[in-house]
């Protein structure tokens, strides 16, 4: 349908996801500085979900070439990953949960191809700013081939590059409290891009009016913070956070799956030989003891270890990938006064097995790297 892009007429229209059709044909973010501006009178009508992510490391993300996405970002992307977060939290509330009740109740958040709508919601995402192409150091020097002793380095954008989110539900009943605490878990344990596994991509939310703050509802109160001074303020933060994320997600599965959820994220033990990743305990998750001065620093010590095959493998067929395990360890960076501290999500999976709260061979040494000992790991409330 073709709409007559007049903004008066918008608080006319009843229907949400005509309303999301007119946003998307009348107010294009990218088409220029002024439909910003147009956008921002709509936020009220459209009853819209909105929020900057500041990238504090590289991005490594490709395609700037791709029709699809001209701002260094797509909502592909982003969506991939909260999606990884959401069903990480699935599998540590229900046990064992079969992969077709996980994708029903993925399907109510995300949408699926079986469902008439699709997507549940529309993503639009604006740049703010200028990024800045560079070759990224990846954190390790070649040691054979004709690039021996070369530092290894990927296309990708200086940290630094910050993108206004704007999230449209399709239909006024969206529990995007869900969303949003998946969003939470993905800006606080993950990344995305390339290397987002070893440091690249991690993300931070900042808003854009702390009056209108999405993550803080009658139902949701979730901190949001960019740069910290501590580790210990690190730990807090995370421990408050993933105790918050769980009862939202505790209080929705009931009402939405029949399953029963027992135990508590701050008391659980760690998940062992999980099916996939899953997010059962604050036990997995550990914050470093050091601050890396600098990035290029940090980056050396969290980027791996191709030998170590617990910290993921590739099966090689004809010197091409025939299988692959992605690592069950997720590193990611967060910034701390001038420098940076490593923060590791892990998952004890099936087919590699580390086990990092008693590592032993190369995951031991993965961890002395970075900075890390037994009581880097969360155990339950800072004040207990």
């Amino acid at each position: 349908m073709h709409y007559n892009c007049n903004s008066s007429i918008v608080k006319s229209i009843n229907n949400l996801e005509i309303k999301s059709e007119f946003y998307q044909q009348c107010y294009p973010i990218r088409k220029s500085p002024e439909s910003v501006i147009n956008m921002e009178k709509l936020t009220d009508a459209l009853k819209v979900i909105e929020f900057k992510i500041k990238f504090i490391t590289p991005l490594l993300i490709h395609g700037e070439n791709s029709r699809a996405d001209t701002i260094g970002l797509t909502g592909k992307a982003l969506r991939g990953c909260w999606r990884f977060w959401f069903r990480a939290l699935i599998g540590g509330l229900i046990d064992n949960i079969e992969p077709k009740k996980l994708l029903e109740l993925e399907s109510k958040i995300f949408g699926s191809a079986d469902d008439k709508v699709g997507a549940k919601f529309r993503i639009y995402l604006q740049e703010l700013g200028q990024r800045e192409k560079i070759e990224a150091y990846v954190g390790f020097k070649y040691t054979e081939g004709r690039k021996r002793g070369e530092e290894a380095k990927s296309e990708g954008y200086k940290e630094g590059i910050e993108y206004k989110i704007t999230i449209i539900p399709r239909k006024e009943e969206f529990p995007k409290e869900i969303l949003l605490s998946a969003i939470w878990l993905w800006a606080n344990l993950g990344g995305v891009g390339q290397r987002a596994r070893r440091g690249f991509g991690s993300p931070a939310i900042e808003l854009i009016d702390k009056i209108a703050n999405p993550f803080k509802t009658e139902n949701l109160e979730l901190h949001t913070k960019s740069e910290f001074q501590t580790s210990e303020e690190i730990k807090g933060h995370l421990t408050d956070g993933l105790k918050k994320v769980w009862q939202i997600f505790e209080q929705w599965i009931p009402n939405n799956s029949g399953h029963k959820i027992t135990g508590d994220i701050s008391k659980n033990d760690e998940p062992a030989n999980a099916n996939y990743f899953i997010l059962k305990s604050i036990k997995q998750i550990g914050v470093g003891n050091e601050v890396f001065s600098d990035l290029k620093e940090a980056i050396e010590a969290i980027h791996g270890n191709h030998n170590c095959d617990e910290l993921g493998w590739v099966d090689l067929h004809n010197n091409k990938p025939s299988k692959r395990m992605a690592s069950p360890v997720l590193t990611r960076l967060y910034k701390v006064n001038s420098g940076f501290i490593p923060i590791i999500t892990w998952c004890n999976q099936n087919g590699v097995l580390p086990n990092c709260n008693s590592p032993t061979g190369c995951v031991q040494l993965y961890l002395k790297k970075a900075k890390f000992d037994n009581s880097s790991w969360l155990t339950g409330s800072p004040n207990e």
